[in-house]
C-alpha cells in the first residue's frame, strides 16, 4: 500500500497547479493516461462551468427580477458554442520532436540470419494535426 501511496503522492506533486510551464513535457505514460478521462470540449459544460463561477462572484444567474430569462446566461452559451466550433474547426496542433528524441527498433531475418535494426532520428521532425 505504501508504494501506491507513494505514487499518488508523486502524481500530486508533479501535477499540482503552477509546475507546469509552457516547455514542459509530460512523459509518454502520463500523457497517454490523461487522454482517457478528457471527454472532449462541450459548450454546454463550458456554459455551465462559467454560470456556476458567476454564482461563486455573487453574479446573479437567476431569472431577472421580472420574471424574464437571464440574458448573461445565453450569452455565456453563446460564446461558449463560438468558442468550441472554433477551437475544432480552425484549431491545430503542432508538435516537434528533437534531433535524438525518437529511436526505432526492429529485428528481422535476411538470408545471413537474424537482423537488428536500431534507428534514431537526427534531424529534428515536426507535424501538425487538429484537435479532436
Amino acid at each position: 500500500m505504501s508504494t501506491l501511496t507513494t505514487v499518488i503522492d508523486t502524481l500530486k506533486e508533479v501535477l499540482s497547479p503552477g509546475k507546469f510551464s509552457v516547455t514542459k513535457i509530460l512523459p509518454l505514460p502520463l500523457l497517454l493516461c490523461t487522454s482517457l478521462r478528457r471527454p472532449g470540449l462541450s459548450a454546454m459544460d463550458i456554459t455551465a462551468q462559467f454560470i456556476a463561477e458567476m454564482g461563486n462572484m455573487n453574479i446573479p444567474t437567476g431569472p431577472n427580477p421580472d420574471g424574464s430569462p437571464n440574458l448573461i446566461n445565453a450569452l455565456a452559451y453563446a460564446y461558449s458554442t463560438v468558442l468550441v466550433r472554433n477551437i475544432k474547426l480552425n484549431g491545430v496542433v503542432q508538435m516537434a520532436i528533437p534531433p535524438g528524441g525518437m529511436s526505432l527498433k526492429g529485428v528481422g531475418m535476411s538470408s545471413a540470419g537474424p537482423v537488428a535494426v536500431e534507428l534514431i532520428n537526427d534531424q529534428p521532425i515536426g507535424g501538425t494535426g487538429i484537435p479532436m
